[in-house]
């Protein structure tokens, strides 16, 4: 929904974009709703409908990124986001730690997990010592 990158010029689509964000779809439910959030700055939508989205086994990671992008708007989130740590999917876990990243202070209660994932086979430290979410070589199976 390129409504939302209008911001508060688009007020006027708002109601419209409320109602959107009960669509079937998942991926019109999370635009609609953060169309919503950039137009008028309200959270409220945004997070009912990814918290919803995000306890979903199907696109966790997709509302993660979503999640991310409301920063610290979105400390109700962490919980859920703290769990897709230990999910089965690197991308998932990888999204997840993003979101929580991007939460900032408010997802402290994060760290031991992020701690663990980082000590978890399959990722290293790169040279400059961000991690790296790149399975290492002696890990990977042939």
């Amino acid at each position: 929904m390129s409504l939302g990158k209008l911001g508060p010029f688009a007020k006027e689509a708002a109601p419209a974009l409320k109602a959107a964000a009960g669509n079937p779809r998942f991926a019109a439910r999370v635009q609609a709703a953060m169309a919503v959030w950039r137009i008028t700055g309200e959270t409220q939508t945004a997070n009912d409908v990814l918290l919803q989205e995000i306890q979903t086994p199907d696109a966790p990671w997709e509302a993660a990124d979503a999640i991310g992008e409301l920063g610290v708007q979105a400390r109700e989130m962490v919980p859920r986001l703290t769990e897709l740590l230990r999910a089965e999917r690197a991308e998932t876990r990888l999204h997840a730690a993003s979101a929580l990243g991007n939460i900032g202070p408010p997802a402290q209660a994060a760290i031991a997990d992020l701690k663990r994932l980082l000590k978890r086979r399959g990722y290293r430290r790169s040279r400059r010592g961000r991690s790296s979410h790149r399975p290492h070589p002696k890990t990977m199976s042939t």
